[in-house]
């Protein structure tokens, strides 16, 4: 699951230092049984949100004797259980356990059947103490502004909500699925459809069948009003897209790259995509931003995107990231959730494999950087093991550490052992642990069986210790010897002294030199042979190391590195340490606003941004530069940023006809850049297009007209509430806080109508932002008791651990 959703944005929000929840050592689930194979009947009840089933359940014992099996079974309604022969078995239920007498003894060498026959009530189900999170397992979205359907979401413990199973990890069963839905709806489960019958009353039922064995928590079940498309991968695998009818025709703009990624994939660590299919389906209100269940991924509202969309941003990253599951998760599945960087490090670090092939290093680089920086964020809250036995709940697990961090381990793993070695042994990992569950060892002995090296060093301290490396660096030259001291300046009593490969560049007049270093201690002093003074000094040249680096270096060995370091990071770090400190020195000054026509979008989008924060020296000048942008730079974040500029550079050129050009632009982003500098500049023209825009789509322009309604000048109560039901979270974050402060303006009887949308946002949007976004929108609010003890009540009812953290900022 990738963490896009479920954390970035939120933690990047708010970064205190909490108190941590007091923690308990995490075992791998013992195994007194394994479950061999699931057949399940199923039929959802819409109105009800319930599911009847009867599930069979095909088991043996793992090694001891065994009198009675335990199922993970939370909610439910259960009206009897049946053992093999037929006989009724006697069985004790607690709400969250169903432990059942098996009526004899079974060895290890024998097999067993139990056939329960029950009702899932997934949203009448209390919480397991031993987890604060809102899962309910089985999602039914019934809402007039949505299309009509149900789906599952599994991880961590979620699916024993709506079927009885051993709901941990480190079991893995094969499936058979019976899935009954009126016939208007169509169905995906894991696997083959096999067959589909309609029945005597008009329904239909479709057979699901898994032959291959997966974890239980990848198991899944949807359907619904969906538009399916079809095409075939290279492999003849099939692959399908499940969205609504309205993105039935851009279904495949979406997802179309699934075919090439799978076949690059299975090039990379020589393992063929191991399973009967590969689905996709877009749902509405998922939890997080998407789900990897065994051949069929469920993927948040965000990925519908219409072709204009598509221009600005696909979904790329999350749609390689959960195939990618399908090796590192799904086909080796970590044995505990303390293991859980064994599969989301890999689906993390699937996203910049595929940036570099697909795009080039520097777009890679680029999506590194904004990753490690997510980390780093995070890490001012917390500091954890990446892979960690003591944890208070966990959902604390997916986290910026599982993911971020765990993805640029990797990226320092392949940087060490080279391409082929990490290659080579990700294939020997997967060969040897294929449907099976695996721990950090495992992958770490395929690593030294690869490469012939104890690797219990880079594991112990990237794997199983905290923190990251804070390098201060000194450089001092004479008489042709380049002196550099690296000191690790992190907490060394609670961070390890960490042993760095690092490679180092050095620049002289002479030409440059490349030097290998190997940091193993608190403070380390280099000496190297140079013939002049450098002209700069880079350490960790290839930006692979997981840290911080502190090097105060001068304006001229700056200016030098952000015209002659090797990749567009370094070259980023030189751009932002001139423009912080050096912005005002003339050349320096030339420098950086030249620098709106680098051959990097991402530099020229920073000196765009740059050029807003200074007064040009030449603004005629300036303005020629950015209007050449603002028409026809290549990338629409850089187009849209000119255009932003322009309207702020203050010059008497009037630019209406560039704004109402961009309004036919390819990007939405730019579209929205362009209407936002229409109404900014009063233009006569702003009012006529905000009114035809009224109805859009897109949430760039959403977000634009979510501020001119919210206005004095302009109020739009109607538009909000028309507009908030449909708006995706992304957008609704910010609309909300704009509505609020419409809200704050209105009459009473249009106030209880807002203070209940906020109220209700707050208490059930299933994005964990999106309600904190609300619940701060209340907070001016709270003068009224009412409101107040609304908002108390909110607090008392919330089960998230991120957001209870915090709410108590608010006591």
């Amino acid at each position: 699951m990738p963490i896009f959703l479920r954390i970035c944005l939120f933690s990047v929000l708010l970064t205190p230092v909490f108190a941590q929840f007091e923690t308990s050592y995490q075992p791998e689930t013992t195994k007194n049984n394994d479950l061999l194979h699931t057949e399940l009947h199923l039929k959802p009840n819409w109105q009800k949100k319930q599911i009847a089933g009867s599930a069979t359940l095909r088991l043996k014992p793992h090694f001891y004797d065994q009198k009675s099996v335990i199922l993970d079974a939370k909610g439910f309604e259960i009206q009897g259980v049946i053992g093999q022969k037929g006989d009724t078995l006697k069985y004790t239920y607690d709400g969250f356990h169903l432990n059942i007498n098996l009526g004899r003894t079974y060895t290890r060498k024998d097999t067993f059947s139990v056939a329960i026959n029950y009702v899932a009530k997934p949203y009448e189900a209390a919480f397991e103490s031993s987890s604060k999170s809102t899962e309910h397992g089985l999602y039914f979205i019934f809402d007039s502004n949505k299309p009509l359907h149900f789906w599952s979401q599994g991880e961590t413990q979620g699916n024993s909500f709506w079927f009885p199973t051993m709901d941990t990890p480190n079991q893995k069963h094969t499936q058979d699925i019976f899935l009954t839905v009126d016939n208007q709806y169509v169905t995906l489960s894991n696997g083959k459809l096999l067959t589909s019958i309609i029945n005597a009353d008009s329904t239909r039922t479709d057979h699901w069948q898994q032959l291959k064995p997966h974890a239980p928590y990848l198991t899944m079940i949807a359907g619904g009003l969906f538009d399916v498309q079809k095409e075939k991968a290279a492999n003849n695998i099939e692959l399908s897209y499940y969205v609504e009818p309205n993105y039935a025709p851009f279904s495949k703009a979406i997802f179309g790259r699934t075919a090439e990624m799978m076949a690059f994939f299975e090039q990379k660590m020589g393992v063929p995509y191991a399973w009967d299919k590969y689905a996709q389906m877009v749902v509405r209100d998922f939890k997080a931003g998407a789900m990897e269940n065994t051949t069929a991924t469920i993927h948040a509202e965000n990925t519908l995107r219409d072709l204009n969309d598509l221009v600005d941003k696909n979904e790329d990253n999350t749609i390689a990231h959960e195939l990618f599951h399908h090796w590192f998760g799904d086909l080796v599945t970590a044995e505990s959730w303390s293991n859980l960087p064994l599969n989301e490090s890999f689906a993390n670090y699937s996203e910049y494999l595929w940036m570099e092939h697909k795009y080039g290093r520097a777009e890679a680089d680029f999506h590194h950087q904004e990753e490690l920086e997510g980390y780093l964020s995070e890490s001012n809250e917390k500091q954890e093991n990446l892979v960690r036995y003591h944890y208070a709940d966990r959902e604390d697990m997916f986290d910026a550490h599982s993911y971020n961090k765990g993805g640029r381990v990797l990226h320092m793993l392949r940087k060490y052992v080279g391409d082929e070695a990490f290659f080579e042994a990700l294939k020997l990992y997967l060969t040897q642990n294929k449907f099976k569950a695996a721990e950090i060892h495992d992958l770490r002995k395929a690593f030294e069986t690869v490469v012939g090296e104890d690797l219990n060093w880079f594991f112990d301290q990237w794997f199983l210790a905290k923190g990251h490396p804070i390098l201060g660096v000194k450089e001092y030259y004479k008489d042709g010897k380049l002196t550099i001291t690296l000191e690790q300046q992190q907490n060394l009593e609670q961070t390890p002294t960490y042993k760095l490969p690092l490679k180092i560049g050095v620049w002289t007049e002479d030409g440059k030199y490349n030097f290998d270093a190997i940091l193993q201690d608190a403070v380390h002093i280099f000496t190297f042979d140079v013939s002049k003074k450098p002209l700069l000094v880079l350490v960790d040249e290839d930006t692979q190391l997981l840290g911080e680096i502190l090097h105060q270096k001068s304006v001229e060995a700056l200016k030098f590195q952000f015209l002659n370091a090797p990749n567009v990071l370094s070259r980023m770090v030189a751009f932002d340490s001139l423009a912080a400190v050096y912005a005002y020195k003339p050349d320096v000054l030339a420098l950086l606003t030249a620098a709106k026509e680098d051959v990097c979008w991402q530099i020229r989008e920073k000196a765009i941004g740059f050029q807003e924060t200074i007064k040009a020296e030449n603004p005629l000048e300036t303005e020629a530069t950015v209007l050449k942008l603002a028409r026809y730079d290549a990338k629409p974040a850089v187009r849209a940023a000119a255009i932003k500029l322009l309207r702020n550079l203050g010059t008497s050129t009037v630019h209406t006809p560039v704004y109402l050009k961009a309004l036919a632009d390819t990007s939405y982003a730019v579209r929205a850049a362009a209407l936002q500098s229409l109404i900014d500049t009063q233009n006569e023209v702003a009012d006529s297009l905000v009114k035809s825009l009224k109805n859009t789509n897109s949430s760039a322009i959403q977000l634009v007209l979510a501020e001119y309604f919210s206005k004095p000048t302009h109020p739009d109560f109607d538009w909000f509430v028309a507009k908030i039901p449909s708006q995706n979270a992304s957008v609704l974050y910010e609309s909300l806080q704009l509505f609020g402060a419409l809200l704050l303006r209105e009459k009473a009887d249009k106030q209880v109508i807002g203070l209940q949308i906020l109220e209700n946002h707050a208490r059930n949007h299933p994005q964990i932002y999106v309600r904190f976004g609300a619940f701060q929108t209340l907070q001016p609010f709270s003068g009224d008791r009412k409101i107040e003890k609304i908002i108390k009540d909110i607090v008392a009812k919330e089960t998230d651990p991120m957001l209870l953290k915090v709410y108590r900022r608010f006591d």
